[in-house]
């Protein structure tokens, strides 16, 4: 009986599968096979610039490592009597007259920095000086904690929204405030802005690995995870040429709002995932995200003809 009973069930799916060939009716991830099967070069340039947001991610993430880089011998010269007679040669010797010996203060030091960084505008430069570390420390962890609650309401925004939208506005939202950062000279400002780059980042990057996830073939995802790797490692070069090339922490952040705004500028033309309409059961908007992924790939299809599976 049970041979015949599998046997029954093996001829049933036979029949079912010869069906659904015939009747034209797929799942979304079949159809997504079926335009992206054989990805054309247009369809890689799209990919490619699409998920630079991950690049731009990083470079905002990091950027911070030469805006507060410390001070060093010949950015600073005494402009009292107080510190006139002190040897002050190394940054060591400096911070020891300012918060251990308290000899002089920072009104008698003049910087002449050959780099302008927050670690001098705010003096957060001595490690002695705790506060001033804690100060330091804190403008990093912002922009972390704002990729943490971007992330908790990710999902949300993702599946009501949708992941081009979201694209779009956390990309926005980083641009605008590193552009703020180009005019900040107020520590409580540029915490606000690092936990709204944070926040933005985190939002538009992990709805381009999502949108990336749910468009290549199947086949290709294990490769994609690996690509969005690289694509996050090209940051750290565009950090370094930044950091290297301009002097001033204000004009850093005024060239990571110029980055943010070339990632952020391809979600205007993206194809929006057909998975998000598939939550929303928009039939329409689905046949559409497949015949403009056909047309992406040179593959002609009838969208009249296209049966999803999933929405029964």
């Amino acid at each position: 009986r049970n041979c015949q009973g599998e046997s029954f069930k093996l001829s049933y799916y036979n029949e079912y599968k010869s069906y659904l060939r015939m009747s034209n009716k797929k799942s979304i991830n079949e159809w997504i096979e079926t335009v992206n099967g054989k990805p054309t070069p247009l369809f890689g340039v799209v990919l490619t610039l699409t998920t630079f947001m991950w690049a731009a991610h990083s470079t905002a993430a990091y950027m911070s490592t030469f805006q507060g880089m410390n001070p060093v011998p010949g950015d600073w010269k005494c402009v009292s009597d107080k510190c006139s007679t002190l040897n002050i040669s190394t940054l060591e010797q400096l911070c020891d007259q300012l918060f251990t010996e308290e000899s002089i203060t920072i009104k008698d030091i003049a910087f002449q920095p050959q780099r302008r960084t927050f670690s001098i505008h705010f003096t957060m430069f001595c490690m002695i000086d705790k506060e001033g570390q804690a100060k330091k420390t804190l403008i990093s962890s912002m922009y972390f904690a704002g990729g943490l609650l971007s992330l908790m309401i990710g999902g949300f925004c993702f599946d009501n929204f949708g992941r081009r939208l979201c694209i779009l506005v956390g990309g926005s939202l980083s641009t605008i405030v590193s552009f703020i950062g180009f005019f900040c000279k107020n520590y409580e400002l540029l915490l606000f802005i690092r936990f709204m780059q944070g926040f933005g980042n985190v939002v538009a990057a992990t709805a381009v690995y999502i949108w990336g996830s749910e468009t290549v073939p199947s086949r290709f995802r294990s490769y994609f995870n690996g690509y969005m790797g690289i694509v996050w490692c090209l940051g750290y070069p565009i950090v370094a040429a930044l950091g290297y090339l301009i002097k001033d922490w204000n004009f850093q952040y005024l060239a990571v709002a110029v980055t943010m705004l070339l990632a952020t500028t391809p979600a205007f033309f993206m194809i929006e995932s057909p998975r998000f309409y598939a939550i929303k059961k928009d039939v329409t908007n689905i046949k559409c995200c497949i015949q403009k992924l056909s047309q992406l790939n040179g593959v002609k299809i009838d969208v009249a003809t296209v049966d999803l599976l999933d929405l029964e």
